[in-house]
Order: C-alpha cells, then structure tokens, then sequence
C-alpha cells in the first residue's frame, strides 16, 4: 500500500517539544522517523509511533531516533519526508 508523505507531517501537527522532525523510509520493511526536540524538553511519541506502526504493518521495523540536527540539503528547503524506494514501473 502506498502512503502519501503528507500523511505522515500530519501526525506531528499537535505534538508539543518537536522543533524538526524527518521520516526516511530507507526499504520496503525500514522507516526511519528522527526528531529534534526543542531544549530541554522530550516529546511524548508514543501516539505517532503507534499510528506509524499500525498503517505500515507488523512486518515494517520503525526505529525512532533523536538527533540534534537534521542537516538541510543544498535546495536549502528542508525535507520531512524520503523515500528511498524506487519508483514502481508495472
């Protein structure tokens, strides 16, 4: 099933402590979901894990990661979504 990206930037609307965030799916069955909190604070991602979990399927490893930085690529235009899978040609 495919997921739109949007879908995703829409779980993190309402979740407070979040400066950044990214979610890179890298396969089929890894999605990769990282977060910069703000200062001195730990969002609560419980909820966003678990939708994430339950759209994907049981067979998708969701790893969550906090970083301090999310690096911005040269367009300079920050990406909250990537995929790393390729394009379906059926």
């Amino acid at each position: 099933e495919l997921v739109h990206g949007e879908w995703f930037t829409h779980l993190f609307y309402d979740v407070p402590g979040i400066r950044r965030f990214q979610v890179e799916q890298l396969s089929l069955d890894r999605l990769v979901i990282r977060v910069v909190p703000e200062p001195d604070t730990i969002p609560d991602l419980h909820v966003v894990l678990t939708k994430v979990r339950q759209k994907m399927g049981a067979t998708v490893q969701v790893i969550q990661e906090t970083v301090e930085s999310i690096p911005t690529p040269p367009s300079g235009k920050h990406r909250f979504t990537i995929s790393r899978i390729p394009p379906f040609e059926g």
